[in-house]
C-alpha cells in the first residue's frame, strides 16, 4: 500500500481528499503560494528576492519553506503546523490499528522542517493516540538518507532479492 493514498478529507472535493493532497511537499508549497497571492503577510516573497532576485512565487522552493519555518514566519507556521497535525492524526490512527513502536519522518516537509516539523507530528500523534498509555512506547524519528532514500531503498530490496 501507499501512505499518501489514504484519505484524509473524505468530504473534500476529488484531488484535496488524500493524505498527499494535504501533507506533501507539493501540495504544501500550493497552498502557501495561493495564501501568498491572497496577499496573506509573510516572509516569504523577501526571502524569494534575495535568492532568486524577484519575488515570483513560482520560485518558492522547499528549502526557502524551510528556512521561513524555522525562523518563525507565521504564515509558514501555520500550514507546515497544520499538515503536521494531520500526518499526526493519521500516524496515530495506523499504530493504533498495528501497534507500530517506531515511525520513521521522511520526505520534503520532513527534510526541510527538521525536528520542529517531527515534533509537531509527535504532538499530533500522541494525542490521538488510542489508547492514550501507548504514547510514551511510541517513537518519531526523522530519516537521514533524504533524497537518496528511495535509491537506497531499491537497492537494498534488490540485493535482497537476489540473495533469495
Amino acid at each position: 500500500g501507499e501512505f499518501g493514498q489514504g484519505v484524509i478529507d473524505p468530504g473534500a472535493p476529488v484531488g484535496e481528499r488524500l493524505i498527499e493532497h494535504v501533507c506533501s511537499r507539493k501540495a504544501t508549497i500550493g497552498r502557501l503560494r495561493k495564501l501568498l497571492q491572497m496577499q496573506r503577510p509573510s516572509d516569504i516573497p523577501d526571502r524569494i528576492q534575495v535568492k532568486h532576485g524577484t519575488q515570483d512565487l513560482d520560485k518558492l522552493d522547499p528549502w526557502i519553506v524551510g528556512e521561513a519555518y524555522q525562523a518563525g514566519d507565521p504564515l509558514t507556521e501555520e500550514v507546515l503546523n497544520d499538515s503536521a497535525d494531520r500526518l499526526g492524526v493519521c500516524i496515530a490512527n495506523v499504530i493504533t490499528l498495528l501497534a507500530i513502536p517506531t515511525v520513521l519522518l521522511g520526505g520534503g516537509l520532513a527534510e526541510v522542517g527538521g525536528q520542529k516539523y517531527a515534533d509537531r507530528v509527535t504532538g499530533a500523534l500522541h494525542a490521538n493516540l488510542y489508547p492514550a498509555s501507548h504514547a510514551e512506547r511510541v517513537r518519531v524519528k526523522l530519516t537521514e538518507l533524504q533524497g537518496d532514500a528511495g535509491l537506497i531503498g531499491a537497492a537494498d530490496l534488490a540485493r535482497t532479492k537476489a540473495m533469495a
